[in-house]
């Protein structure tokens, strides 16, 4: 706070050093270690919380999560590279880039409707909270072991790795996901009384009572370099 920065540039005005860090939130800054040994899941949440509405950078490392994240309403996560799924036996692929990877079996819970019932339970990695939500640069698994990743010998697959509940302007570039057993990515262009209702009590400690801020309706999602890879009977077709 007492270090002055000023950019290079016509018209810049001096900023502190502490208030330029700010600019950009990075999973380091509250304790994410990424060293697929330790659970990151509240370490994840809280930076997202913190970078509502600005930028997350999520470093290379593999990020263990047991409970299902919220991405707060435009906010953008930014990782470091995505791992190519579809070469199962280059297993060196996961040792690049950001990865979030799943560990035991979720909270599962009803997010939304299908044909006005209930659909079953789900347990998604990352949940959009709102409108303007960005992801890119990153790699999601789920029920695979890192020593071989098409081993199958996990039991605690995760239904689905991105969901969408009726929000808009969102997407996904450089994405790769692998081994969910509904959807990869799942999109829910209609409008349900649950995406408005849902709290995330079940969820974190660091969401509670948080609401997802559902639109009227899905509109203007964009992805681009993705690849997805499901499970099917035990494997990874």
């Amino acid at each position: 706070t007492k270090l002055s920065f000023t950019h290079t540039g016509t018209g810049a005005t001096a900023r502190t050093v502490d208030s330029k860090l700010e600019d950009v939130v990075s999973a380091k800054d509250f304790g994410a270690l990424g060293d697929n040994s330790n659970d990151d899941t509240a370490e994840l949440q809280a930076a997202l919380n913190a970078a509502a509405g600005k930028t997350l950078l999520i470093p290379k490392g593999i990020y263990l999560i047991s409970k299902t994240l919220i991405i707060p309403e435009g906010t953008r996560i930014t990782g470091s590279g995505k791992a190519d799924v579809s070469e199962t036996s280059d297993t060196s692929s996961y040792s690049k880039g950001t990865i979030i990877k799943t560990t035991g079996s979720g909270n599962a819970q009803v997010w939304t409707d299908i044909a006005s019932g209930n659909d079953t339970a789900q347990t998604p990695c990352l949940v959009a909270g709102g409108n303007g939500v960005y992801i890119e640069n990153l790699t999601i698994i789920t029920g695979v072991t890192l020593a071989h990743v098409d081993s199958g010998t996990s039991s605690n697959y995760w239904s689905i790795g991105i969901f969408y509940p009726c929000v808009k302007q969102c997407s996904i570039s450089k994405v790769s996901m692998r081994g969910f057993t509904n959807a990869c990515l799942y999109l829910d262009a209609t409008w349900s009384n649950l995406n408005t209702t849902l709290t995330t009590s079940t969820l974190s400690g660091a969401t509670a009572n948080t609401l997802i801020k559902a639109g009227t309706g899905m509109n203007e999602f964009y992805a681009e370099d993705f690849i997805f890879r499901g499970k099917t009977n035990g494997r990874f077709d």
